[in-house]
């Protein structure tokens, strides 16, 4: 089942750059912000900080 997400009150330079990686991605906003933990965990597996 698909969920909505709303991104609300975020500081200017964490905005500037998720909108850069969705824009990268060719992404929206919140679906950018939904790979994010994903993205994280892949670092984490590649012992990346």
């Amino acid at each position: 089942m698909a969920r909505s997400l709303t991104l609300k009150n975020l500081p200017d330079d964490l905005y500037g750059r998720l909108k850069q990686a969705a824009q990268q991605h060719r992404r929206s906003l919140p679906t950018e912000a939904a790979f994010m933990p994903d993205q994280i965990d892949a670092f984490k597996r590649e012992g990346r900080p």
